[in-house]
């Protein structure tokens, strides 16, 4: 009788392998029926879920935004949120932040729940999801009634007064002449705003030097109503493209500009924050902030900011700047929160839990913008416009009052400009000319960058008590970065720290680096690795680049070594006593056998 064993065995196997196919099949299904959240995979609001409270705060209901502890993964996320009894929404990997369903609609139910979530291990902060506003104040008759084709007539005379104003044409000519530090490369700026006709002439004609494209090829929503102008307006001051003979110039000219629609919620926002900053983007135009907010409404949404800005360091991105506009009410900057509203205050420190050097770095990286009015429009001074924002956290002032710039050609009666007022346009003037400032000079640091927007003497006259801000200057800052240069240190074989250090036309090289060599003395740092010119920290700096300076050394003298009984140099047998140890070991072998 044969063995049964070989058939046992084999259909022990296929009954394992149809249960494992089985429990593979019910996990398909199981996960088919979870819903899947992707990479920047964030929950867009519809209309119907957007609520607002009684002072005017819009919200989105039963939803809120959870940033957690670095590092803390999706599974743990989900672990957390549904031990609360919520569901998960949106996610995104690299803020460590979900967008989470929840009981309650009322905005004081929210804010219940996030105090909640606040308590628990592993949350850093938990916020109703609420919504920025675009900062401008259509201030011309016209906005609204954009069927008047005849409007167009009635513009106010000198209508590049803000080119003028902040000397952009002769920034041009120095970056059209070639006037550049170190080597060229396209710098990319970014928007982030509510909309823009990217079929707009201005933004589609082709360019080797300019090139405005949306986040990922996307194309954006057509809004399709006064709102929606706000964006290809701000987009048109900063990047319209030069040299068309149509409409406007912008103020960027060279490099690339990403586009990225927003609605404004606050989840959105940081979500294209961070993929703006992981995309290269040097500077990223923010025209938003709390228009109705109270005070400690401006403080805790901008917890959320500082928690993402500190996210973005500890990745290793710090090297882009972020421009705010500072608001509309004619109040203090910082009650416009997100990242007006970043300080280094002790309170400040204890809700975000970042360190008084932490948040310095990002205040570094941030630059908020107050809107000047038309000088002739003030009685030819400098001042702010009425409606803007203003106070100590306001960095520089730039052109926001009747500005001429791109609107939508799909909307009725458009034909492709209009006049709008608001520090979104100040802050779109800034952008554009921090990009111009790293054309001139790539390899400036983003708070030195911010340094030479805000070193301009001449200020304008700010509103009641206060001083007022530097006046955004293109060819100020442009030259300044023009006359910056980055001296790199090579030890020439020894070692040194720092590598490098900044220095400027007209001034001395100051504090050099003393470089280390075992054996050898320090003559200097020379222009070449031998021979060359010697360069003192006394010296006036005159360079036409950026450059390297070499250590140069001269090699200490070694004392002669020690000479045997026999006045040889040899080494092994220089000495008297290793003989007497040769001649009692030989001895003692010789003995022994």
């Amino acid at each position: 009788m044969k063995s049964m064993f070989p058939q046992k065995l084999i259909a022990l196997l296929s009954a394992f392998m149809a249960l494992c196919a089985s429990a593979a099949s019910l996990q398909s299904f199981a996960a088919s029926n979870e819903p899947e959240l992707y990479e920047n995979s964030i929950f867009a609001p519809t209309s119907e879920e957007v609520a607002e409270t009684d002072d005017g705060l819009r919200y989105v209901s039963g939803t809120l935004m959870v940033l957690f502890d670095a590092g803390t993964s999706e599974e743990q996320m989900r672990t957390i949120t549904e031990a609360q009894g919520g569901e998960a929404i949106g996610y995104n990997s690299a803020l460590d932040m979900m967008q989470v369903r929840v009981s309650g609609n009322s905005y004081e139910q929210l804010r219940r729940v996030a105090q909640r979530y606040n308590a628990l291990q592993g949350v850093q902060f938990a916020t109703p999801t609420v919504f920025a506003d675009v900062s401008s104040v259509p201030n011309d008759p016209w906005e609204g009634d954009l069927s008047d084709s005849s409007w167009t007539g009635n513009l106010y005379r000198d209508s590049n007064w803000n080119m003028d104003l902040i000397n952009a044409p002769e920034a041009w000519d120095m970056l059209d002449n070639g006037i550049s530090v170190g080597a060229s490369q396209p710098i990319r700026v970014g928007v982030i705003d509510n909309e823009l006709d990217v079929d707009h002439p201005e933004f589609t004609q082709p360019d080797d030097d300019l090139v405005v494209r949306c986040m990922d090829d996307e194309r954006p929503d057509r809004i399709g109503n006064a709102r929606s102008i706000h964006g290809s307006h701000v987009a048109g001051i900063m990047a319209a493209a030069p040299n068309n003979g149509q409409y406007i110039t912008g103020i960027f000219q060279s490099g690339e500009v990403l586009f990225s629609q927003a609605d404004g919620d606050i989840a959105s926002l940081l979500v294209k924050l961070e993929r703006m900053v992981n995309a290269g983007t040097k500077v990223i135009n923010f025209s938003w902030g709390l228009e109705n907010g109270t005070a400690s409404q401006a403080e805790e949404f901008a917890v959320p900011f500082a928690l993402a800005m500190k996210k973005l360091f500890d990745s290793g991105f710090d090297d882009f700047l972020v421009v705010q506009s500072a608001g509309n009410n004619g109040h203090d900057a910082s009650l416009n929160s997100l990242f007006a509203t970043i300080n280094t205050s002790a309170r400040f420190q204890a809700i975000t839990g970042c360190s008084e050097l932490e948040l310095q770095k990002m205040m570094d990286r941030i630059v908020v913008v107050a809107a000047v009015e038309r000088p002739d429009k003030a009685g030819g001074r400098l001042e702010y416009c009425i409606f803007s924002n203003n106070g100590p956290r306001v960095d520089v002032a730039a052109p926001g009052g009747y500005i001429v710039s791109t609107a939508p050609l799909y909307l009725s009666g458009s034909n492709g400009l209009i006049v709008m007022s608001g520090t979104s346009m100040s802050a779109a003037h800034v952008s554009g000319v921090i990009g111009l400032v790293w054309s001139a000079n790539p390899e400036l640091t983003a708070p030195l960058v911010k340094e030479y927007l805000c070193a301009n003497p001449l200020r304008a006259n700010g509103l009641g008590d206060d001083l007022g801000a530097p006046l955004l200057d293109a060819e100020f800052s442009v030259r300044l970065a023009l006359n910056t240069h980055i001296v790199r240190f090579d030890p020439n074989g020894g070692s040194v720290s720092p590598t490098s250090i900044i220095v400027t036309n007209g001034e001395t090289y100051s504090a050099m680096p003393t470089p280390t060599r075992a054996n050898y003395t320090f003559d200097g740092w020379y222009t070449a690795s031998s021979g060359g010119a010697k360069v003192s920290p006394t010296d006036t700096v005159n360079l036409n680049g950026n450059t390297t300076l070499y250590a140069q050394w001269t090699a200490n003298s070694q004392p002669p070594p020690a000479k045997g009984i026999f006045g040889t140099n040899a080494k092994w047998y220089g000495a008297w006593w290793h003989y007497l140890l040769f001649f009692f070991c030989f001895g003692f072998i010789w003995m022994w056998f």
